[in-house]
């Protein structure tokens, strides 16, 4: 006798499933259990992709805002008639020129308010110069400062004070004057001035400076306190920039703009600026409109070597190129470079052995 058939539902052929039943109750436990493992698979690698696209997207955007902020310099890096080059450091350091430029003009020079087909703005000298050495295994940074008023040789106008090289041929001769001198082939060059410096400083909320000791900037008729100080764009600018007042005149304004450079990446840092995207846009923002720099550089990289400085904030040494003393050449207050000190200095910065290298005692107290 035969089996009896199923009973059937009415609207339904034989064999498939009840309307708003599980469709995979007809299916093996195995094979239900699989297939809805595959569901789950593919709806969340949709939303994976979906999150993806978008984030790239905004990546992709901001990436674009940030490199179409930042001025760009040209032909930094072209060589002129006879001119040989420093080799390139084959260990894959990396050596950039941070320049603060001397203008005084209430608008800016650099970055957004910077003329990109200018070498140079008329009678503007460099206020700071610092060679920054990344090592190859990017695990420390030294800031190198030469004095502004250092006593060299400047290719295609003998000696002079270096930052009139700036003044001179702009950036271009710039980097030839510090290559000539250190032997010390140049990656990158940034460019800031004083609008510039202080938009950067106010876009971080401040720094805090341990003022040393208590000193009267002449020039400013800032009376400076010591002791620890919250430092907005303005009277950061002050304090970088105060030679008056101070014992070693240069040498200790030096010291103040490494302090400020320190505070300045412990601010980045440790404020939780990082982990806050409006503040961390902000100050990008501050970043990419206020520096100039050469046609090389692109946003992703300017960023990158940012990071790296960032990374290397704690183990960060700050130095200053090895002097004789000061003096007069005519009428002009100079420098005088020290040049067997200063020739193992270039030396491991070309070797990429800075970490081995102590700086001469300096009555100037520089370091």
């Amino acid at each position: 006798m035969s089996e009896a058939s199923p009973p059937l539902v009415p609207g339904l052929e034989p064999g498939t499933a009840e309307q708003g039943a599980d469709e995979d109750s007809a299916v093996p436990g195995s094979h239900r259990r699989r297939r809805r493992v595959l569901k789950t698979l593919a709806i969340i690698g949709v939303g994976v992709l979906v999150v993806a696209l978008v984030l790239g997207g905004t990546v992709a955007y901001f990436a674009y805002k940030y490199d179409h902020n930042i001025t760009r310099i040209p032909n930094v890096f072209a060589t002129a008639p006879g001119e040989h080059r420093p080799a390139a450091a084959s260990s894959g350091a990396q050596n950039v020129i941070l320049v603060g430029t001397d203008s005084r003009a209430p608008a800016q020079t650099t970055g957004t308010g910077g003329d990109p087909n200018s070498l140079s703005p008329i009678g503007q000298r460099s206020d700071t110069i610092m060679l920054v050495h990344l090592p190859a295994d990017r695990k420390s940074a030294y800031l190198v400062s030469i004095p502004r008023d250092s006593w060299v040789p400047i290719p295609g106008y003998g000696h002079d004070k270096i930052n009139a090289a700036l003044a001179f041929g702009g950036p271009r001769l710039l980097r030839q004057t510090i290559e000539q001198l250190s032997g010390v082939r140049i990656d990158h060059y940034l460019e800031i001035d004083f609008a510039g410096f202080k938009a950067m400083t106010d876009a971080v909320g401040g720094v805090d400076i341990n003022v040393p000791i208590d000193s009267l900037d002449t020039a400013s008729g800032r009376q400076w306190h010591a002791g620890i100080q919250h430092l907005d764009g303005t009277n950061a600018l002050q304090y970088v920039r105060q030679r008056y007042g101070l014992a070693n005149g240069d040498f200790d304004r030096i010291k103040h703009q490494h302090q400020f450079l320190a505070a300045l990446l412990n601010r980045t840092t440790s404020s939780g600026m990082l982990t806050n995207p409006f503040s961390l846009n902000h100050f990008l923002q501050a970043v990419t409109k206020s520096v100039s720099v050469d046609s090389g550089l692109s946003a992703t990289a300017l960023l990158s070597l940012a990071r790296k400085l960032r990374a290397t904030a704690a183990g960060a040494h700050y130095y200053t190129v090895p002097v004789t003393g000061t003096g007069m050449v005519g009428d002009a207050s100079v420098v005088f470079l020290d040049p067997t000190h200063d020739a193992t200095l270039w030396t491991a910065i070309r070797s990429d052995k800075l970490s081995t290298y102590t700086l001469p005692p300096s009555k100037y107290g520089t370091g």
